[in-house]
């Protein structure tokens, strides 16, 4: 663990990630905690973002191929292989509620924008912020059980896509085959000044993620809407072939 707060007592326990009925999507939301995505200037826009990507993920989710969902956070931050998510849990539309996870809608979003997006503004700026140790970390966490049919596993990256230390993307830790990662970067300041950084930068991480097996989607966050996002999940979803 990178030791990053998390909710804790009945907020830790309000939505536990269930396989009791075999789970078809899995989205992980990864969240930049570098100083210059993460920073106080940047609270109410983040905060903005991370609801709108929520609302995303649980409108896709009502889709037959994409439910049940199982979700989670996790930061972009220090010491990130294999760290626990900032938060965690399921979805299953159903009339019938069962024993674990949210089953309404609502409950879903009031969960994934109080607790969640909170948990991740709250979180402090770090220095260090290894992004492909993030999607190694997420990517490890959401393999199927054993004997389960195969789902959908998506990831959802809010950064600026750039590696803070001087790592490079990734390349052979993880077999990425059939994830689908969507990138919502933001520009630096030095791209502003000259663009073909980002568009390097950029290129650099879709080679490396397609190498691995990945379908890759990026786009800048602003002007991002939620049907867009929604449009991209269900896209690819409609694509899987269950086994």
């Amino acid at each position: 663990s990178c030791g990053d707060p998390k909710p804790s007592g009945a907020e830790s326990e309000a939505a536990p990630i269930t396989d009791r009925d075999a789970v078809h999507a899995r989205v992980a939301v990864l969240v930049d905690l570098s100083e210059t995505w993460h920073n106080e200037a940047s609270r109410a826009r983040n905060g903005r973002l991370l609801t709108l990507v929520n609302e995303a993920v649980a409108t896709a989710a009502e889709d037959v191929n994409s439910n049940p969902l199982a979700f989670s956070y996790y930061p972009i931050s220090a010491n990130n292989y294999f760290t626990d998510p900032i938060c965690s849990g399921s979805y299953t539309v159903s009339l019938i509620p069962g024993e674990e996870g949210f089953f309404r809608r609502e409950d879903l979003l009031e969960y994934m924008n109080n607790i969640c997006v909170r948990a991740a503004l709250q979180l402090p700026p770090q220095q260090v912020t290894p992004i492909a140790a993030a999607i190694i970390s997420a990517a490890g966490s959401m393999q199927d059980p054993p004997g389960q049919p195969r789902s959908r596993k998506q990831l959802i990256i809010l950064s600026d896509m750039k590696e803070e230390g001087g790592a490079q993307p990734p390349h052979a830790e993880r077999d990425l085959e059939g994830f689908d990662i969507i990138i919502l970067f933001r520009a630096l300041p030095e791209d502003q000044v000259d663009p073909t950084l980002l568009q390097a930068r950029l290129q650099a991480w879709q080679r490396a993620l397609e190498a691995r097996g990945a379908h890759v989607y990026a786009r800048p966050d602003t002007g991002v809407t939620s049907p867009d996002l929604v449009r991209t999940l269900r896209a690819w979803t409609s694509e899987t072939t269950r086994e």
